[in-house]
């Protein structure tokens, strides 16, 4: 579909280039694209020529109204994303700050709308991940804390809009893996269990929705992290379970699309983990041997991005050849 958009778009856009309504529709095709390269084919390049072209369209128009601005933004965004992706967060960080400072320069008009506003919010999610990632430690707090207090403001806007409720929900799933990360085990408790009862909010109101189940899924991975964390193995691994199954229905839904083999794999390794921490090394291994082996045929179909075969490759081939032949504590007491 967006390949006939994109051929129904282009000669417009080629013959009138300066059309506002041409401008728009196309960029929108373009972040579109932009999207599916990133989240679902694992291809970060394609991704960034596509948000770089929406920058490239909308730069000398990019004030003239609330619309045009949350584009520009989202593809600033957009741009930074892919560099997360590949690992590059100094190249990340540079591209969210761009974006934070371009609307954070508009007009107050624009600033407060709604959509810039949670243009915002999912931009500053991110920029507190890549702080995070850079071990930017207060950095990343004040992004992370800005991100779900625009979130919440929104949502209250509108208190039964599930985009909203979900953009809410990402934002504390988020924080709480950063907590987490700095041992601040009681904010990440009331984080992740926020994100937990929002997901499970959107979920209820449409089980048919894969956002909704992806959304509960990531919420759930974490919490049974926390779970663990407390040496609440028992309902670590139930919670687990439940994650594993829906991303499952996913891959499933998704047509086993690289994205979604790739998510299942990540929290296979996760489940693996929370097993290893509870000495349960059997159920470790069998998590762990599943994850690396769609690592690895994403890797031989040549799907997996250098990233993640020097990360989450890697890291799958090590626990297994350490822990697991035959299972056993080889990588000490807890990881």
């Amino acid at each position: 579909m967006l390949d006939r958009a994109d051929a129904i778009l282009t000669p417009v856009f080629a013959r009138e280039p300066g059309n506002s309504p041409a401008q728009h529709a196309m960029s929108q095709v373009l972040l579109e694209r932009a999207g599916a390269a990133l989240y679902n084919d694992n291809d970060p390049a394609a991704a960034r020529a596509y948000a770089l072209r929406v920058q490239d369209i909308l730069r000398p128009i990019a004030t003239q109204d609330a619309q045009t601005a949350r584009t520009y933004a989202v593809a600033l965004q957009t741009q930074a994303d892919t560099y997360g992706w590949d690992d590059e967060h100094r190249a990340a960080l540079e591209y969210h700050l761009a974006a934070e400072a371009f609307i954070a320069g508009l007009p107050e008009h624009l600033r407060t709308d709604l959509s810039l506003m949670r243009a915002r919010a999912a931009n500053s999610r991110l920029l507190g991940e890549t702080y995070h990632r850079l071990d930017q430690v207060e950095e990343a707090r004040a992004a992370l804390d800005r991100a779900v207090d625009l979130n919440r403001a929104v949502r209250d806007s509108a208190p039964n809009n599930p985009t909203y409720i979900r953009s809410l929900a990402i934002s504390t799933w988020y924080r709480a893996v950063v907590h987490r990360s700095n041992g601040r085990d009681v904010e990440a408790r009331a984080s992740i269990e926020e994100a937990v009862a929002n997901g499970r909010l959107l979920r209820e109101r449409d089980a048919n929705d894969a956002g909704a189940v992806r959304m509960l899924a990531i919420a759930e991975e974490v919490q049974a992290q926390v779970l663990a964390d407390l040496r609440q193995f028992d309902e670590s691994y139930l919670v687990g379970e439940r994650v594993i199954a829906a991303h499952r229905d996913l891959v499933a839904r998704a047509e086993n699309a690289p994205g979604a083999r790739r998510s299942l794999a990540a929290a296979l390794m996760t489940h693996g983990g929370n097993s290893y921490n509870a000495r349960q090394f059997a159920r470790a291994c069998t998590a762990w041997i599943e994850g690396r082996a769609i690592y690895r045929a994403l890797d031989q179909d040549g799907q997996l991005s250098a990233a993640d075969r020097a990360r989450a490759l890697s890291q799958a081939e090590d626990f297994t050849a350490r822990a697991c032949s035959p299972p056993r504590a080889g990588l000490g007491d807890q990881i």
